[in-house]
């Protein structure tokens, strides 16, 4: 198994790659991260299977930037097989915060708006999110979370850059 500097290019698309693996998983309207920093990558080559990056980084709570969380993950990528989603195993240390309360505030307050919400950049081209906004970017990250694991190779580093248009039905 090979050490790789934390800032290494693959290793570094690996730990984004299982950042939106476990967004997709747990994120919601209250929870999202982002990746903060890559602590230790390790690649290890598996004859005739692909390669699996063993990693350890730390998130950070979009909601609460002082709220961070450690983490581990291995990731395969297959080799040669691109319609193959990486397989993806994470362990997260420590309690998660539970967010059912924000998260049904969420839901309710979109329930009972008058006009269904419609909504355009988000963030705006400056990068700037409004807080009532926060968690529909939440629930985007959630959602573009499995686009992501579904799609990504060795070679690709996918990212949610900005919400074009978003409408309740």
């Amino acid at each position: 198994m090979a050490e790789l500097p934390p800032t290494h290019g693959p290793a570094s698309r690996a730990a984004a790659l299982a950042t939106a693996y476990i967004s997709h998983r747990h994120g919601s309207p209250g929870h999202s991260w982002v990746l903060r920093n890559v602590r230790r990558a390790r690649r290890e080559d598996i004859d005739e299977m692909g390669h699996k990056y063993h990693l350890e980084f730390v998130l950070e709570d979009i909601f609460e930037k002082d709220s961070t969380v450690n983490c581990t993950a291995e990731v395969l990528y297959h080799l040669g097989n691109k319609k193959s989603a990486p397989d993806v195993q994470f362990t997260i240390e420590g309690e998660l915060k539970n967010t059912d309360e924000a998260d049904n505030a969420f839901y309710n307050r979109i329930q009972s708006l008058k006009k269904e919400l419609e909504a355009e950049n988000i963030p705006d081209s400056h990068g700037n999110v409004s807080p009532e906004m926060q968690p529909i970017r939440a629930l985007a990250w959630a959602a573009a979370g499995y686009v992501i694991w579904q799609n990504s190779t060795e070679n690709t580093k996918y990212q949610l850059a900005q919400i074009k248009h978003v409408k309740q039905v």
